[in-house]
């Protein structure tokens, strides 16, 4: 006998998911840390390139172009790994906080465990990124339309085993009628991620972190509240899911 989610549909954009998402920070801060610390590790470089040619490097605009040249390629990829280890790390985190609040033991390998999906994740990035720039094309508001209602294809990808399309599809069917609270949370989300930068830039560690938990719990109250009535589809389910199955699966005791 299958577990039956509670029979209620979410609505709305719940922003008590931010709220969640810092308390669910403060109790994994230790596993939590280090994909947004690894982060600020990769920016090193970028970041010290940057200060040398502000403070110390030379001050003909010539001689400054020819410099940016001759560098330009070691410039790009250490900005492309950046760019591939910030969604990789922002999956992992999404996969952890989605996993533990189902019920599944606090590890760092939950973090991990969507690497076998990299290119997937790339993949869906790309695509994000073309919506993104056709929407940017008209008049500059799709663009931020495109976030807000794409905003649940990379959960969807690293929770279920669909395809990529599929996974932004489902994202804009479950968000279309929400669209403008969508782009909303979305806009505090990322806005809380950067405002880390601003302590001391470890603070970004934690608000990397915080950004995509937030999202993978807002995530979750509309996919696993919508499946009223009907068996979850999700590879992992919840703990609640699992303590009722293990109850229910229990042979009955017989007192002849």
């Amino acid at each position: 006998m299958h577990y039956e989610p509670p029979q209620r549909r979410r609505t709305e954009i719940d922003f008590g998911a931010i709220s969640e998402a810092f308390t669910f920070f403060g109790q994994h801060w230790k596993i939590l840390f280090l994909p947004g610390l690894l982060l600020l590790i990769f920016q090193i470089p970028l970041q010290g390139a940057s200060l040398w040619m502000q403070f110390s490097g030379p001050t003909d605009p010539e001689e400054m172009m020819a410099l940016l040249g001759a560098y330009a390629g070691w410039i790009g990829l250490l900005s492309l790994v950046m760019s591939i280890a910030s969604y990789v790390f922002m999956a992992g985190i999404m996969n952890f906080t989605m996993k533990v609040r189902r019920g599944a033991a606090p590890s760092s390998s939950l973090i991990w465990d969507v690497m076998p999906k990299i290119g997937s994740i790339l993949v869906l990035v790309i695509l994000q990124g073309i919506l993104g720039f056709i929407g940017f094309l008209c008049c500059c508001v799709g663009a931020f339309y495109v976030a807000g209602v794409t905003m649940f294809a990379l959960p969807f990808l690293i929770d279920r085993n669909e395809g990529i399309t599929d996974c932004l599809q489902k994202s804009y069917d479950m968000l279309k009628q929400h669209w403008f609270l969508a782009i909303v949370f979305a806009f505090v989300v990322y806005l809380i991620q950067g405002m880390g930068i601003y302590a001391c830039g470890v603070g970004y560690a934690a608000t990397f972190a915080i950004s995509a938990s937030a999202i993978a719990i807002l995530y979750m109250g509309f996919v696993d509240e919508s499946t009223a009535g009907e068996q979850s589809a999700s590879p992992y389910p919840r703990g609640d899911h699992a303590q009722a199955d293990e109850t229910q699966s229990e042979p009955p005791i017989d007192n002849g």
